[in-house]
């Protein structure tokens, strides 16, 4: 799993050989499918991985309510991926691309189940509205978030820069289901955080932010 993380960060993708896995790592080409069988299980556990030390991360700094949780989850994924840039990086343009195809459905299956229990203690914590199916709000914020990291990918985004579009995007989800109260903090927060995107693109210039933010072909 460390070479396999270690070659993700070298190559930018997850599109390594078991035969180049097995080399780095000093072992038989047959080592690897007999510990975990095939690529796709070598990267769900690396994926898993990734999971366990985001949550670990989180574990004694929560928010006060189950939705502040969730908002503060959302906020500190940002600064695990920037903590290792160019692991993430690599990860999810393997996800993104034909390299490694399997890696979009392993994020999705490991990353969604946890991200489902924040959302289902949000909604029966009454701060989002019990109407709201937690499967579907989970799919809506996924998706949001995604879109965003594609953009980190494809325009390199700056850490400040990921961080406010990261909580933009998911407050501008949530606010749309949450509780007039907590609506309305949020509401003031999207204020701000667009305040915050619009004064760095003037700072960068409007040509140089065209560019940084073109996507990808």
């Amino acid at each position: 799993m460390e070479v396999a993380q270690a070659l993700i960060r070298e190559r930018g993708d997850a599109g390594f050989s078991m035969a180049l896995l097995a080399e780095r790592a000093g072992v038989s080409p047959a080592t690897p499918y007999n510990l975990l069988g095939s690529k796709s299980e070598i990267l769900r556990c690396v994926v898993r991985d990734d999971i366990e030390r985001f949550v670990g991360e989180l574990k004694g700094n929560s928010g006060a309510t189950a939705l502040e949780s969730l908002l503060h989850a959302a906020d500190h994924l940002v600064s695990h991926y920037e903590r290792d840039r160019q692991f993430h990086m690599g990860l999810f343009r393997a996800a993104f691309s034909t390299e490694a195809p399997e890696v979009f459905g392993i994020l999705s299956t490991e990353s969604a189940a946890w991200w489902l229990t924040l959302v289902a203690a949000a909604i029966d914590s009454g701060e989002v509205a019990h109407i709201v199916r937690p499967g579907q709000l989970t799919n809506a914020l996924l998706r949001m978030m995604g879109g965003v990291v594609q953009t980190w990918l494809a325009a390199s985004w700056p850490p400040d820069r990921f961080a406010l579009e990261m909580n933009l995007s998911v407050r501008l989800v949530l606010a749309s289901v949450s509780t007039p109260i907590r609506r309305d903090t949020m509401l003031r927060e999207i204020a701000d955080l667009q305040t915050s995107i619009d004064a760095m693109s003037a700072e960068a210039g409007p040509q140089a932010m065209k560019t940084r933010d073109r996507p990808r072909p």
